[in-house]
């Protein structure tokens, strides 16, 4: 998955060869595959605050292969959920803003400082790469 965006459908879910729209919230969706991994958004997230320190604007880790950051807070439909493993670059615009390079080299204009954005790229990699050495293999 590269990326999870809000339209007016639903979610919009683009994994790199396709685009897909859900008829759900942002929030459920990542519920579910939370749940799916025997946690929820709430207890990942406060679990993550309290083992690494994170105040606010927290990853949300999913898996060894997942790693999401918000653009924004969820409750905005602007807001876009990034998978940190599936981006190969940030680019600042010339009004400031972002443009996300994503490893297929498809692009995403984004609407977030690159300074901003760049802040917490930065932190979830530190965290998808801490978080594999974390990952029990079964």
């Amino acid at each position: 998955m590269y990326y999870l965006m809000n339209v007016s459908e639903g979610i919009l879910i683009h994994d790199g060869k396709k685009r897909l729209v859900v008829k759900t919230s942002m929030r459920q969706f990542v519920d579910r595959l939370l749940i799916e991994r025997h946690t929820t958004l709430e207890g990942r997230t406060e679990a993550l605050r309290k083992k690494y320190g994170f105040k606010n604007n927290v990853p949300i880790l999913i898996d060894g292969t997942c790693c999401l950051y918000k653009s924004e807070s969820m409750r905005n439909l602007s807001c876009v959920l990034i998978n940190v493993h599936s981006v190969l670059s940030l680019k600042r615009r010339s009004d400031g803003m972002s443009i996300i390079v994503f490893k297929d080299l498809s692009t995403l204009n984004v609407r977030i400082r690159y300074e901003r954005l760049s802040r917490r790229h930065t932190q979830a990699k530190r965290l998808a790469h801490v978080s594999r050495l974390d990952f029990p293999s079964f």
